[in-house]
């Protein structure tokens, strides 16, 4: 196991995040990590996050060894031996990115109901002092 620092660095030196999965996966850190350090990733169908997969790398199937060789041959061909890192935006929602805009709705909803007939009556009818 690398410090999460090393982990980092290794991400960066890739031209490619290849994530074979076999069993159906949620949301994978691996695929999360490397794309928000710039690496293409390409990954089968039982990814969890397959937008962002689709939308930053792409989706290899069927999930075989031919398909995955064929995918490779392809992208090398087209891009000879150059990496094929810089493809994918160079911006990726972070966790902060989605707080940031949760707590924008949470304050927009809130200021709707601070003086409006909704808060009231939800106080009233909660027999509470809002």
């Amino acid at each position: 196991k690398l410090p999460f620092k090393a982990m980092l660095s290794e991400y960066v030196k890739l031209d490619l995040l290849a994530i074979p999965s076999i069993w159906l996966e949620t949301g994978p850190l691996t695929l999360l990590e490397g794309l928000a350090l710039g690496t293409e990733a390409w990954g089968s169908a039982n990814i969890g996050q397959m937008a962002l997969l689709r939308g930053h790398g792409q989706v290899i199937e069927p999930n075989t060894p031919n398909a995955w060789q064929e995918a490779l041959e392809t992208a090398f061909a087209q891009h000879g031996s150059a990496q094929l890192t810089n493809r994918i935006p160079a911006r990726i929602r972070t966790m902060r990115d989605v707080a940031v805009e949760m707590m924008a709705l949470y304050r927009g909803s809130r200021a709707k109901h601070e003086d409006g007939l909704p808060h009231a009556a939800y106080c009233a009818s909660h027999n509470s002092q809002c």
